[in-house]
């Protein structure tokens, strides 16, 4: 087979797109129940479960999941671009995009092209791209955001270390240690920037937990909360409404 960079009209770039969303009756859909805005219809978990084992649908559903990490690499690149951000304000054309982000113009525009079929972008005019509801979630300062979340999932460190699930299934031991020489917690301070994402992944995602921990429990008869291994935000967000509400509490964390 010919190196990529000779094959004709960018091969590689052609099939990502057309195996992240299958066009006409074998469009997928994310297994999570999202409607894509690519799609007419939507295809609910619970209809393919039902379906016959001959219905080429289930063939495709399962197709769709496999090629999940082709779809996290999409995610995580688009994040660490901060390609939504760059939007927020209103559509931008890929050469612009291309210019903020430093990026070779003609491939990201396959990229964009890819998220546009994810359903997180969307193209108003030729070349030209703003997010949809969904991809807003990817601005670093949207309510429940999940950018930090994907640059984790597709990170250097997080992600390698999938391929060897079956290793660690066999023998009960780390996955990442035999990756990397080392367990998470020693990894991690050594690699400022891949802790810097995972406090701030946790730290989103702690966010709106506390939330709802706040409105499921009734915090007005205690007087003293004790959170053991906490993060800032939480932290921040729980105790500025419990106590709006108990102005009594004191807090102690325990990092």
């Amino acid at each position: 087979m010919p190196p990529e960079e000779t094959w004709p009209n960018g091969f590689a770039g052609d099939a990502l797109q057309r195996l992240l969303v299958p066009r006409s009756r074998f469009r997928a859909r994310l297994t999570l129940g999202v409607r894509l805005h690519t799609q007419k219809e939507s295809l609910m978990t619970n209809d393919i479960l039902t379906q016959s084992p001959a219905d080429s649908s289930l063939a495709q559903h399962l197709l769709v999941m496999a090629f999940g990490v082709a779809q996290t690499s999409v995610l995580c690149t688009a994040a660490q671009l901060g390609l939504a951000d760059h939007v927020k304000d209103g559509p931008k054309s890929v050469a612009a995009l291309a210019e903020a982000t430093g990026t070779h113009p003609s491939t990201l525009t396959r990229l964009m092209g890819v998220l546009a079929h994810l359903g997180l972008f969307v193209e108003t005019a030729p070349g030209q791209f703003t997010c949809t509801p969904l991809g807003a979630l990817l601005q670093t300062d949207a309510p429940q955001s999940v950018r930090h979340f994907a640059m984790l999932m597709g990170g250097e460190w997080y992600g390698p270390t999938w391929p060897h699930l079956a290793q660690s299934v066999r023998t009960g031991t780390s996955a990442f240690e035999s990756v990397f020489g080392m367990n998470v917690y020693s990894y991690l301070p050594q690699h400022p920037a891949a802790l810097a994402v995972f406090q701030q992944t946790m730290s989103d995602l702690s966010a709106d937990e506390g939330l709802a921990v706040r409105d499921a429990y009734d915090f007005a008869r205690c007087h003293t909360v004790v959170d053991v291994g906490g993060v800032s935000s939480w932290v921040g967000i729980f105790w500025r409404q419990c106590r709006r509400e108990a102005t009594c509490i004191s807090s102690s964390v325990f990092w």
